[in-house]
C-alpha cells in the first residue's frame, strides 16, 4: 500500500519521502524503520523503503510502504479506496490524503533544531512524554488534512530529485522552490552550464548544474571542474568548486563525501554535480602570473549534490 507520508518516531513530526531522506542522512531519523501511520487512531508500522541508500544505489524510488496492520479505525486506509477518482479532486466533502504540498518546496537557509521533547514550563524545564508528542502532532495532522503546508528541506537533495521528475513531467514551471519568501520556479532554479553569457544569469543564487570532474588540490581540498563553460568579456571560463578540508570536515556527511570524490578521482570519470550558489570570480597571483577563476563558491556541502552518469 503506497502511503504519502509517515509519523516520524524519531523527528516527531509527520513527513514525505524526501525529507525523510533529508533527517536521515544528517542524522535526525535514525532507521528507516522508524514510522508510524500518521492517523492518530492508528499506529500501523511503516517503512520508507531505500532511505538508508545514496541516489545512485537505488533500484526504485523512496517510498513509504506499511508491514503493520492498521486499525479499523484509520482513515489513512479508509480514504485510499478513494484516491485518484477524479470526481474526489473537486469534492471538498473527501479528504485529502497528503497535506505535505507538491507545488510549492522550501529550502532552509539554516538548519532547524532537531524536534525536542523538553519544553519550557513555569517551574523550569520538564521532559514531555513521547506518547503526548506524538499524540499531539498526529491530530495536528488529522486537523491540517484539508489544507496543505509547504515541505521544508535544509539540503538541494530533494530538489533535484523533484527537478529530474519534473523535468520528464515537463511540468518545471509549474512547480517552485520558496527561498526567504521568495519563490522562483523549478524552470529559473535549475541553470545548466552550457556557454552562456555571465552577465545573462540571475543576480540570486541558483542550482548550477553539469557534467563535471575532480582535481585533488592542496592539502586535502578538491576542485570540482565543470566541463562546460561561461562565457564573460570575450573569455571562456570553467567553472569551479572549491571544496575545502574545513568545508568537509565540518559536514554530518564527510566521509560519505571524501570516500566519493576520491572514488570519481581514482576512475578519473565524470559525474553530474548540482550546487546551489551565486557565481563569482576569483583572481590567483603566482610567480607573477595572474589567474582568473569563476567560482561557484559553498560554505556548507548542503548545497552540493550529484548524480552519477548513466
Amino acid at each position: 500500500m503506497k502511503i504519502e507520508e509517515a509519523y516520524s518516531t524519531d523527528y516527531n513530526d509527520v513527513v514525505d519521502a524526501e525529507k525523510a531522506y533529508d533527517l536521515f542522512w544528517s542524522g535526525e531519523i535514525r532507521d528507516k524503520r522508524n514510522f508510524e501511520c500518521p492517523d492518530q487512531n492508528c499506529d500501523a508500522r511503516i517503512t520508507c523503503a531505500n532511505l538508508d541508500k545514496a541516489r545512485d544505489k537505488m533500484k526504485n524510488i523512496l517510498h513509504f510502504k506499511s508491514y503493520g496492520v492498521h486499525s479499523s479505525e484509520c482513515n489513512v486506509v479508509s480514504d485510499k479506496s478513494k484516491v485518484n477518482r477524479p470526481q474526489d479532486d473537486a469534492d471538498p466533502s473527501v479528504p485529502r490524503n497528503s497535506y505535505v504540498d507538491s507545488e510549492t518546496d522550501v529550502l532552509l537557509l539554516r538548519r532547524l533544531k532537531q524536534h525536542s521533547s523538553i519544553v519550557s514550563t513555569h517551574s523550569g524545564i520538564s521532559v514531555v512524554d513521547p506518547k503526548d508528542i506524538k499524540k499531539k502532532m498526529k491530530q495536528s495532522y488529522f486537523m491540517l488534512r484539508n489544507s496543505k503546508r509547504d515541505p521544508e528541506y535544509s539540503t538541494i537533495k530533494p530538489l533535484v530529485s523533484k527537478f529530474e521528475d519534473y523535468l520528464l513531467e515537463g511540468t518545471l514551471s509549474t512547480h517552485h522552490i520558496k527561498i526567504s519568501d521568495y519563490k522562483v520556479s523549478y524552470k529559473d532554479m535549475f541553470v545548466e552550464v552550457n556557454g552562456q553569457e555571465f552577465n545573462a544569469l540571475s543576480e540570486y543564487p541558483r542550482i548550477y548544474y553539469g557534467e563535471a570532474t575532480i582535481i585533488k588540490a592542496r592539502n586535502n581540498d578538491y576542485r570540482i571542474r565543470f566541463i562546460d563553460q561561461i562565457n564573460h568579456e570575450g573569455k571562456c571560463f570553467n567553472p569551479e568548486v572549491y571544496v575545502h578540508e574545513s568545508v568537509l570536515n565540518k559536514h554530518y556527511m564527510r566521509r560519505y563525501w571524501k570516500n566519493l570524490l576520491n572514488e570519481i578521482l581514482s576512475l578519473k570519470g565524470r559525474a553530474r554535480f548540482f550546487v546551489y550558489c551565486k557565481p563569482n570570480f576569483n583572481e590567483n597571483t603566482k610567480n607573477n602570473i595572474t589567474t582568473t577563476y569563476l567560482n561557484f563558491r559553498i560554505n556548507s556541502l548542503d548545497y552540493l549534490e550529484f548524480r552519477h552518469l548513466l
